[in-house]
């Protein structure tokens, strides 16, 4: 997995944006899986980011 630490350069680029909009930044683990493992199986990092909020997950749920 990606690191979610300041002294990350990929996490601090993608993070440092939302925290100069004073935007939050909520974390969480995809229950599901999503075509980044291809690219962590080559050893490049990847962020899962999905701008949608105030809208309930129901991707992989049970309905």
């Amino acid at each position: 997995m990606t690191p979610v630490t300041d002294d990350d350069p990929w996490w601090h680029a993608f993070s440092s944006v939302f925290k100069q909009l004073n935007y939050p930044i909520l974390l969480d683990i995809f229950p599901g899986s999503t075509d980044s493992r291809f690219l962590r199986k080559k050893g490049i990092r990847s962020i899962g980011f999905s701008p949608i909020n105030k809208i309930p997950l129901l991707l992989h749920a049970y309905n």
